[in-house]
């Protein structure tokens, strides 16, 4: 009796906690780390496209600089191509939403988008801007 009584109270725990529990940060593995879009053919679908470590990912001339990085602490930056070819960093926040999606704010007139994040291993991962 004292046996199925903690079973069926740990079961009620267990289920409530998954029905209330939300995720509040992102996976560890794409903290701290500047990701670049690898511009390839074909890309995954649902409009994932592929990103790379810094340093693995060939960042293709003509085609642009797409890229970000998120620190533990909320702070996100885009990394973009300036007028002049450059390099352009645009800093920002981000915060947990449902699952892998995170709101992203950046402090420039573009309004926040949602931006969901699939990590794969270590040096790649799929991101798609909603």
């Amino acid at each position: 009796m004292r046996i199925s009584l903690f079973v069926g109270l740990m079961a009620t725990l267990a289920l409530g906690s998954c029905q209330t529990e939300k995720n509040t940060s992102a996976p560890s593995v794409i903290f701290g780390k500047d990701w670049y879009y690898k511009h390839q053919q074909p890309e995954p679908k649902e409009g994932f496209l592929t990103y790379r470590l810094k340093g693995t990912a060939e960042i293709v001339p003509g085609m642009g600089v797409d890229g970000f990085r998120l620190e533990p602490g909320g702070r996100f930056v885009l990394h973009t191509q300036g007028p002049a070819d450059e390099l352009l960093d645009v800093p920002g926040t981000w915060q947990a939403e449902e699952g892998n999606t995170y709101r992203i704010t950046l402090q420039n007139e573009e309004p926040p988008y949602q931006f969901t994040i699939q990590a794969q291993n270590d040096t790649t991962l799929l991101a798609r801007k909603q």
